[in-house]
């Protein structure tokens, strides 16, 4: 059904206007390769010895502008320049139809890495939790030149009460372009195309959620099994400290819109999207005090959010099953 935005509150839209931020200088700046007098290689013999030749295999990527370097890579890396990712993301966005377009493009440690964020404020609507629950379509992008963030491009929803992006339930589409050849925009951007649609459809699934029940436990069990749980030592164990930030996150969404699936869905995307600066120095739960740490840990709690719900699904009878979307 076509989205309703007319409830959509100006003061929530207001705020997304307002992150508006695209400077082209900040990433369009040349580079060029060189290799550099020094490198080498040290290796042992088997007798003790060490031997020390020099290498051509690794190269260094300079901003000439800046007088800088902004990556260190072998010789089959082919560097994918922040400029045609942009302009491409910034195409798609007028052409899709979606109204208003609502770029933040920001380049972090000397232009290394770029991110981008296009906010759609003309498809918000309001999920009625009773709430002030405006929901609009964004796609995030991003890029990097020494190699520490991947290509990519996806697509996905913004609650606009506390500016927490929320990874989508049916998973609005996401690609990621290797640095190996040179990148094929076109599938990405006809997969944008579509995830609009997706997300103006997702309007009742959202709204669906408001009525599922979720028993806390339950939740917690979700959260604990996909969220909280990291590979340390050989084997997987839970986090006690992040899973006590998600229990608490959890209540307090049951408190605002009631025991039900909304509630679970915006504790986990809170606890994905607000990764906050230390702020007491005897409790530091968080490890993200700069902000591509901060970046980092989003984008890495997000893609366990991604797994969880590809895994509550499971086919019954011939019929797949959402469990995520099911009374529990």
């Amino acid at each position: 059904m076509a989205l309703d935005n007319t409830i959509a509150t100006e003061q929530l839209l207001n705020r997304i206007i307002k992150q508006e931020y695209h400077n082209p200088e900040d990433y369009n700046f040349p580079v060029k390769w060189a290799v550099p007098e020094c490198s080498t290689v040290t290796y042992e013999n088997d007798d003790g010895t060490t031997n020390v030749i020099m290498s051509d295999d690794m190269r260094h990527l300079i901003n000439t502008r800046d007088k800088c370097v902004v990556g260190i890579h072998k010789s089959k890396y082919v560097e994918q320049l922040h400029e045609p990712l942009v302009n491409n993301v910034l195409d798609v966005a007028h052409k899709i139809g979606a109204g208003k377009v609502v770029p933040n493009i920001r380049v972090y440690e000397n232009g290394k890495k770029l991110k981008g964020e296009v906010f759609f404020p003309d498809t918000a609507f309001t999920v009625r939790s009773g709430m002030n629950d405006t929901v609009c379509f964004k796609i995030e992008f991003g890029n990097s030149y020494d190699g520490t963030w991947r290509l990519g491009i996806k697509a996905m929803a913004l609650r606009l009460a506390c500016l927490n992006g929320m990874c989508h339930h049916q998973g609005i589409s996401g690609a990621v372009l290797k640095h190996t050849a040179n990148a094929n925009y076109d599938g990405v951007i006809e997969a944008m195309k579509q995830s609009t649609q997706l997300f103006i459809d997702s309007e009742e699934t959202y709204n669906q959620m408001v009525g599922v029940h979720h028993k806390e436990k339950t939740a917690m069990d979700w959260f604990r099994k996909y969220l909280c749980t990291d590979y340390q030592g050989g084997k997987y164990k839970v986090n006690e400290t992040q899973s006590s930030i998600m229990h608490n996150k959890l209540t307090q969404y049951r408190v605002q819109v009631g025991d039900n699936a909304w509630a679970t869905y915006n504790a986990m995307t809170d606890w994905a999207t607000h990764t906050p600066v230390l702020e007491k120095a005897d409790f530091n739960p968080y490890r993200n005090e700069s902000p591509v740490a901060r970046i980092n840990d989003t984008n890495n709690r997000n893609n366990k959010i991604s797994k969880m719900l590809k895994a509550l699904k499971e086919t019954k009878g011939g019929v797949e099953v959402d469990k995520f979307l099911v009374s529990a």
